[in-house]
């Protein structure tokens, strides 16, 4: 099965659920630059760009490394992964945690939005586009 989901859709998502402004764009066939604005403390509104790649795809757990390129950008975007991850967490629970450094694993049968969609499917791959994610999995 295939299933595309245009980055328009994932970023209006985001925005209606989680009142974060993101803004995704192919960077390879396997990774998605996001422009994230959020608000940090003592800096105000911050927009960054982060590389997100997926490394591994299993049955139901996405593992994904970000990255912002230097080392001072790697610092501030771990700032705002924190407060993206706390904002995400409080929602979701433990379906997304951090794995190490700059790197998260998404597991869609812990997150109790997405367990009926884990208990269907088993993800295959997952691939990017000019303005689309791609994903295989197989019926269960």
């Amino acid at each position: 099965m295939n299933i595309s989901l245009t980055y328009s859709e994932l970023e209006q998502y985001i925005a209606d659920h989680y009142h974060q402004r993101v803004e995704f764009k192919q960077a390879g066939d396997t990774a998605v630059k996001a422009t994230v604005h959020t608000k940090l403390p003592l800096l105000g509104t911050v927009s960054k760009d982060i590389t997100l790649t997926i490394t591994e795809v299993e049955a139901h757990a996405i593992t994904v490394r970000y990255s912002a390129g230097l080392l001072v950008d790697n610092f501030i975007v771990d700032g705002i992964i924190n407060t993206v991850f706390d904002v995400i967490q409080n929602a979701i629970g433990e379906g997304i945690r951090k794995i190490g450094k700059q790197t998260l694993l998404i597991d869609l049968a812990l997150i109790p939005q997405a367990k009926a969609l884990a208990d269907a499917l088993a993800l295959r791959t997952i691939t990017t586009q000019s303005d689309t994610l791609h994903i295989n999995a197989a019926l269960l």
